[in-house]
């Protein structure tokens, strides 16, 4: 299944049924203690290709997502402002997986990665591969602001054209909001990997003097 929810080749789109398969993944693995050993790092991989949707989780749920994975169609469908629910500068031809998704009639569970990132974190392959991808996400998203870190694709709705101080909405900012959203949840992320490096390295430094001195 980790094997199915990645790329046959780099830089590939992926499918529905790819997409389908890493939700499955990750559902599954969020549950137990801990992953099986050796599996953090295949596991980071298939991470690595859905960053997008890992940080739409909590906001796409089971009242918002049709099914485990978004069809290429609805994915990409832009809104009257220019966006959609699946993230900025998405690639069009690609399917996209709904972690938040969960179905309790056919005991479908929603992906815990506040559970499972520690976890896979704790292998240095599995954190590598994460903060890679997390920084390389980074470099993508800034290239394609605008000079004044604006969204390029944004539109002004009627709603914003109309003037109400109640409101207290400024159309001048209608193509940063999300960009400063979106960089937000970059950085966050980023945060949370170096913060659980810089706790697990202690106990890897531990583990190894541990295991010298039995040897010894």
């Amino acid at each position: 299944m980790i094997e199915a929810a990645t790329s046959s080749e780099p830089g590939k789109p992926h499918t529905q049924a790819q997409a389908r398969a890493a939700h499955a993944v990750m559902s599954v693995l969020s549950f137990p203690e801990e992953p099986a050993p050796g599996l953090a790092p295949s596991v980071a991989r298939v991470m690595a290709e859905y960053l997008v949707d890992m940080t739409l989780t909590p906001v796409l749920g089971d009242h918002d997502a049709t099914g485990p994975a978004e069809p290429t169609v609805s994915a990409a469908a832009l809104d009257d402002s220019g966006h959609t629910e699946f993230g900025r500068f998405l690639d069009g031809h690609e399917a996209h997986a709904a972690f938040g998704f969960q179905d309790r009639l056919l005991k479908v569970r929603p992906a815990r990665f506040d559970r499972l990132i520690p976890q896979v974190a704790r292998d240095p392959e599995a954190f590598a591969v994460l903060y890679d991808a997390e920084r390389a996400h980074f470099a993508y998203y800034l290239e394609r602001l605008t000079d004044r870190g604006g969204d390029p694709a944004a539109r002004l709705t009627a709603q914003d054209k109309v003037p109400d101080r109640k409101r207290g909405t400024d159309s001048r900012r209608f193509d940063l909001e999300d960009p400063d959203s979106g960089l937000a949840d970059i950085a966050h992320s980023v945060g949370a990997l170096v913060g659980l490096r810089t706790y697990n390295a202690p106990h890897e430094a531990c583990s190894r003097c541990f295991t010298v001195r039995v040897q010894v």
